[in-house]
Protein backbone atom coordinates (compact mmCIF):
# COMPACT_ATOMS: atom_id res chain seq x y z
CA UNK A 1 0.00 0.00 0.00
CA UNK A 2 2.84 2.36 0.89
CA UNK A 3 4.46 1.89 -2.54
CA UNK A 4 1.14 2.59 -4.28
CA UNK A 5 0.88 5.88 -2.40
CA UNK A 6 4.51 6.73 -3.25
CA UNK A 7 3.84 5.96 -6.90
CA UNK A 8 0.73 8.17 -6.99
CA UNK A 9 2.51 11.02 -5.22
CA UNK A 10 5.48 10.67 -7.53
CA UNK A 11 3.20 10.66 -10.60
CA UNK A 12 1.60 13.92 -9.38
CA UNK A 13 5.01 15.50 -8.79
CA UNK A 14 6.21 14.45 -12.25
CA UNK A 15 3.10 15.96 -13.81
CA UNK A 16 3.93 19.23 -12.01
CA UNK A 17 7.41 19.14 -13.52
CA UNK A 18 5.94 18.44 -16.95
CA UNK A 19 3.70 21.49 -16.50
CA UNK A 20 6.79 23.62 -15.83
CA UNK A 21 6.56 23.73 -12.02
CA UNK A 22 10.07 22.92 -10.79
CA UNK A 23 8.72 22.59 -7.25
CA UNK A 24 7.73 19.12 -8.42
CA UNK A 25 11.44 18.22 -8.21
CA UNK A 26 11.39 18.93 -4.47
CA UNK A 27 8.38 16.63 -4.14
CA UNK A 28 10.15 13.86 -6.05
CA UNK A 29 13.13 14.30 -3.75
CA UNK A 30 10.93 13.95 -0.64
CA UNK A 31 9.24 10.86 -2.05
CA UNK A 32 12.17 9.00 -3.60
CA UNK A 33 15.43 10.82 -2.82
CA UNK A 34 16.58 8.46 -0.07
CA UNK A 35 15.92 5.38 -2.20
CA UNK A 36 17.55 6.98 -5.26
CA UNK A 37 20.64 7.72 -3.20
CA UNK A 38 20.77 4.20 -1.72
CA UNK A 39 20.47 2.68 -5.17
CA UNK A 40 23.22 4.92 -6.58
CA UNK A 41 25.39 4.10 -3.57
CA UNK A 42 24.87 0.37 -4.11
CA UNK A 43 26.31 0.78 -7.60
CA UNK A 44 29.02 3.38 -7.04
CA UNK A 45 30.26 2.48 -3.59
CA UNK A 46 30.95 5.89 -2.10
CA UNK A 47 29.04 8.89 -0.84
CA UNK A 48 30.46 11.53 -3.13
CA UNK A 49 29.74 9.59 -6.31
CA UNK A 50 26.26 8.66 -5.07
CA UNK A 51 25.53 12.34 -4.34
CA UNK A 52 26.76 13.26 -7.83
CA UNK A 53 24.53 10.58 -9.33
CA UNK A 54 21.56 11.84 -7.33
CA UNK A 55 22.07 15.40 -8.57
CA UNK A 56 22.55 14.22 -12.13
CA UNK A 57 19.40 12.11 -11.83
CA UNK A 58 17.31 15.15 -10.98
CA UNK A 59 18.74 17.02 -13.96
CA UNK A 60 17.81 14.07 -16.15
CA UNK A 61 14.31 13.90 -14.69
CA UNK A 62 13.78 17.55 -15.56
CA UNK A 63 15.38 17.23 -18.99
CA UNK A 64 13.57 14.00 -19.96
CA UNK A 65 10.19 14.71 -18.39
CA UNK A 66 8.60 14.61 -21.84
CA UNK A 67 9.62 10.92 -22.05
CA UNK A 68 7.71 10.09 -18.86
CA UNK A 69 4.58 7.99 -19.49
CA UNK A 70 1.99 9.04 -16.92
CA UNK A 71 0.25 5.67 -17.24
CA UNK A 72 3.33 3.99 -15.75
CA UNK A 73 4.72 3.95 -12.21
CA UNK A 74 6.52 7.27 -11.74
CA UNK A 75 8.36 6.06 -8.65
CA UNK A 76 9.92 3.22 -10.64
CA UNK A 77 10.73 5.64 -13.46
CA UNK A 78 12.79 7.92 -11.19
CA UNK A 79 14.53 4.94 -9.55
CA UNK A 80 15.42 3.60 -13.00
CA UNK A 81 16.88 7.00 -13.94
CA UNK A 82 18.92 6.92 -10.73
CA UNK A 83 20.16 3.40 -11.48
CA UNK A 84 21.12 4.23 -15.06
CA UNK A 85 22.80 7.48 -14.04
CA UNK A 86 24.90 5.68 -11.44
CA UNK A 87 25.91 3.03 -13.97
CA UNK A 88 26.86 5.76 -16.46
CA UNK A 89 28.99 7.51 -13.82
CA UNK A 90 30.66 4.23 -12.93
CA UNK A 91 31.53 3.60 -16.56
CA UNK A 92 32.86 7.14 -17.03
CA UNK A 93 35.05 7.09 -13.97
CA UNK A 94 36.23 3.48 -14.34
CA UNK A 95 37.09 3.38 -10.65
CA UNK A 96 37.03 0.36 -8.43
CA UNK A 97 34.19 0.20 -5.95
CA UNK A 98 35.31 1.41 -2.54
CA UNK A 99 33.74 0.27 0.69
CA UNK A 100 32.84 3.41 2.60
CA UNK A 101 30.30 3.69 5.35
CA UNK A 102 27.05 2.36 3.92
CA UNK A 103 25.09 5.27 5.37
CA UNK A 104 22.37 4.87 7.92
CA UNK A 105 20.28 2.92 5.41
CA UNK A 106 21.74 -0.33 6.74
CA UNK A 107 18.72 -1.71 8.51
CA UNK A 108 20.37 -4.31 10.69
CA UNK A 109 18.56 -5.52 13.78
CA UNK A 110 21.69 -4.97 15.80
CA UNK A 111 23.20 -1.59 16.54
CA UNK A 112 26.70 -3.05 16.68
CA UNK A 113 29.14 -1.23 14.43
CA UNK A 114 31.03 -4.46 13.83
CA UNK A 115 27.88 -6.18 12.59
CA UNK A 116 27.02 -3.25 10.31
CA UNK A 117 30.53 -3.34 8.85
CA UNK A 118 30.19 -7.11 8.31
CA UNK A 119 26.87 -6.59 6.50
CA UNK A 120 28.40 -3.86 4.35
CA UNK A 121 31.37 -6.02 3.43
CA UNK A 122 29.07 -8.93 2.61
CA UNK A 123 26.95 -6.70 0.35
CA UNK A 124 30.05 -5.63 -1.58
CA UNK A 125 30.99 -9.27 -2.17
CA UNK A 126 27.78 -9.75 -4.15
CA UNK A 127 27.64 -9.16 -7.85
CA UNK A 128 26.19 -5.80 -8.89
CA UNK A 129 22.77 -7.10 -9.99
CA UNK A 130 22.25 -9.11 -6.80
CA UNK A 131 23.32 -6.14 -4.66
CA UNK A 132 20.84 -3.91 -6.52
CA UNK A 133 18.01 -6.40 -6.00
CA UNK A 134 18.71 -6.50 -2.25
CA UNK A 135 18.88 -2.70 -2.02
CA UNK A 136 15.65 -2.27 -3.96
CA UNK A 137 13.83 -4.94 -1.95
CA UNK A 138 15.17 -4.28 1.56
CA UNK A 139 15.98 -0.57 1.60
CA UNK A 140 13.54 0.80 -0.99
CA UNK A 141 10.87 -1.78 -0.07
CA UNK A 142 9.83 -2.36 -3.65
CA UNK A 143 7.82 -5.40 -4.66
CA UNK A 144 9.39 -8.08 -6.83
CA UNK A 145 7.14 -6.99 -9.71
CA UNK A 146 8.42 -3.42 -9.47
CA UNK A 147 12.04 -4.54 -9.29
CA UNK A 148 11.53 -6.84 -12.28
CA UNK A 149 10.06 -3.99 -14.31
CA UNK A 150 12.91 -1.66 -13.41
CA UNK A 151 15.66 -4.19 -14.05
CA UNK A 152 13.98 -5.62 -17.14
CA UNK A 153 14.00 -9.18 -15.78
CA UNK A 154 11.14 -11.58 -15.06
CA UNK A 155 9.51 -11.54 -11.64
CA UNK A 156 10.47 -15.20 -11.25
CA UNK A 157 14.13 -14.41 -11.99
CA UNK A 158 14.14 -11.57 -9.46
CA UNK A 159 12.55 -13.74 -6.75
CA UNK A 160 15.01 -16.59 -7.34
CA UNK A 161 18.02 -14.25 -7.37
CA UNK A 162 16.79 -12.57 -4.20
CA UNK A 163 16.41 -15.89 -2.37
CA UNK A 164 19.84 -17.10 -3.55
CA UNK A 165 21.37 -13.78 -2.57
CA UNK A 166 19.89 -13.94 0.94
CA UNK A 167 21.40 -17.41 1.38
CA UNK A 168 24.74 -16.14 0.13
CA UNK A 169 24.60 -13.16 2.51
CA UNK A 170 23.89 -15.50 5.43
CA UNK A 171 26.85 -17.65 4.43
CA UNK A 172 29.12 -14.62 4.10
CA UNK A 173 28.02 -13.32 7.49
CA UNK A 174 28.62 -16.66 9.18
CA UNK A 175 32.25 -16.89 7.97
Amino acid sequence: MKNIIKSLECNRALEKIRAGDICGLASVYKIAGKQMYALAYSILGNREDAEDALQESFLKIQHHISDYDSTKNGYNWVLKISKNTAIDLLRKRKENLNIDDFEDEIQADSSSIDEKVAIEEALWKLDETDRQIVVLKVFSRLKFREIAEMMELSVDAIEKRYQRTLKKLKELLSE
